[in-house]
């Protein structure tokens, strides 16, 4: 992105053009140009409002939005100090669930709990933001 805006930052119409014209990966078999319409453009503004009109390009707020809009290819930067990485082994030899687990788990889970349908903004799922 900063390789086609030529600068460290970025009006929010440039990144909308760059980032609309690459793909994300939604399965093995599909590639699909990214939604970024309603919320993620509005928080995209918002982040350059808050920074004279302009988006820092390396800036967490702006690799936040990367993540929600590419979520499989961008982890989410979390601030510092609020959220460590942890291997598997610290949590002891017994990490791994067995299947017994599993299928106790799911056979909990109760069906009539789970809406039929939701968009991503009744889920209010950019909630994150930090």
């Amino acid at each position: 992105i900063e390789n086609k805006v030529g600068a460290p930052t970025a009006e929010p119409s440039e990144i909308l053009a760059i980032v609309g014209n690459m793909s994300s990966q939604t399965t093995l078999d599909d590639d699909s140009s990214p939604h970024m319409e309603g919320s993620l453009t509005r928080q995209l503004e918002q982040i350059a409002m808050a920074h004279g009109g302009r988006v820092a390009l390396h800036g967490r707020l702006f690799a936040q939005w990367l993540h929600y809009v590419f979520p499989r290819e961008c982890p989410f930067p979390h601030k510092t100090g609020v959220a460590a990485a942890v291997t598997p082994s610290e949590f002891g030899e017994n990490y791994i669930a067995s299947d017994e687990e599993m299928k106790k788990h799911a056979s909990e889970v109760n069906a009539s709990q789970i809406p039929a349908t939701l968009g991503k903004e009744e889920l209010q799922w950019m909630s994150q933001w930090s």
